[in-house]
């Protein structure tokens, strides 16, 4: 008996049997916080909805017909066919941006749009006090989105969305010297010169004016008289002397032909006399310019803007060709050929 309790006792502390205990233990607690505690959620993943497919779009016999009517009371004739198709090919365009903004949702949480449809919905409710998010999704349900208003902001939208991009921020001077070069006729400063002038109003001195311009010259070029002396010059409203002066301004304010007589005469020296629309001028030219290309600092903003536009034209353009693809547009159109081929002009001069 003492040798059976002894052995218990030996086994008792054993140290498998702590270990059996301890798991036991920890087994009955897990079981007892599992009953306690809520079963877990499902776990859940949001899957974004499908977007809508893409139908073709189409432009009905109607809206050909408006089309040409439309251009027939613009220009007061009707249009080509040619000109019809090409009014046609820019309304399909317009139809292509509606339809691609709806199914991207365009028209769903605008500020523009939602407020343009709850101010639609209070005028025809007569609900001035109803909730703004009520009325917006009462408008939505009965189709009130199909609106000229909506749809022309739906358009611009996308267009302004294909247009844009994060690159357009900053355009380096290497894009703008490029651009400039490019652009040579839109940048090239003209010609100038800069000249002092003596004028001979033809209105006070009559038939004398060319006979005293020309005595006036030799006493000039003699060196007797100051080079610009005021004494010497009838009154000149513009003044007596002009700096660089582009040929074009000068054909502006004095007639082509003073403008060029000026443009070959030769430096420091007086020459003329050069008539122009007010009187007869003798001319001593000062200084001349040569045409150039300005430095990139005095185009900089200029050209920024356009390459950027140019960018976004591009852009644009792109797009357009791919969504054309994806409404097919070419088959549209050449359907819109064959109709309109075969839909005689109304009479010349006259909207049906």
């Amino acid at each position: 008996m003492a040798a059976t309790a002894g052995g218990a006792m030996a086994f008792g502390r054993h140290p498998l049997l702590h270990f059996v205990l301890i798991g036991a233990a920890l087994f009955a607690a897990d079981r007892a916080y599992r009953a306690t505690r809520p079963p877990p959620a499902p776990i859940s993943v949001a899957i974004p909805a499908p977007r809508p497919e893409r139908d073709r779009v189409a432009l009905s016999a109607e809206q050909l017909d408006r089309l040409r009517d439309d251009f027939t009371r613009q220009f007061g004739r009707p249009p080509t066919l040619e000109e019809w198709l090409g009014v046609a090919t820019l309304a399909l365009d317009e139809s292509i941006l509606e339809a691609e903004a709806r199914r991207l949702g365009l028209h769903r949480g605008d500020p523009a749009i939602d407020r343009r449809l709850v101010q639609k919905m209070r005028a025809v409710t007569g609900r001035p006090g109803a909730d703004d998010a009520a009325l917006l999704d009462e408008a939505l349900r009965l189709g009130l989105d199909d609106d000229l208003i909506v749809r022309r902001l739906l358009r611009e939208k996308l267009r302004l969305a294909l247009r844009s991009h994060k690159d357009d921020a900053t355009v380096d001077d290497q894009a703008i010297g490029a651009h400039v070069e490019r652009h040579r006729d839109r940048y090239l400063r003209p010609a100038w010169v800069s000249f002092a002038h003596v004028f001979v109003s033809t209105s006070r001195r009559g038939v004398q004016a060319d006979a005293h311009a020309r005595a006036l010259l030799a006493r000039l070029r003699s060196g007797v008289v100051p080079p610009a002396s005021d004494d010497l010059s009838d009154a000149f409203p513009l003044g007596l002397a002009f700096r660089e002066q582009p040929e074009d301004t000068l054909a502006t304010r004095f007639g082509e032909e003073f403008a060029r007589s000026v443009s070959r005469a030769p430096i420091n020296a007086w020459s003329g006399p050069y008539p122009s629309s007010l009187g007869l001028h003798l001319v001593r030219t000062t200084a001349k310019g040569q045409g150039s290309l300005p430095p990139v600092e005095a185009v900089r903003e200029r050209a920024s803007l356009e390459i950027r536009e140019a960018r976004a034209q591009a852009r644009l353009n792109e797009a357009m060709r791919k969504l054309r693809a994806d409404y097919e547009a070419a088959a549209t159109l050449a359907a819109v050929r064959e109709r309109l081929a075969a839909t005689p002009a109304p009479p010349r001069g006259k909207a049906r």
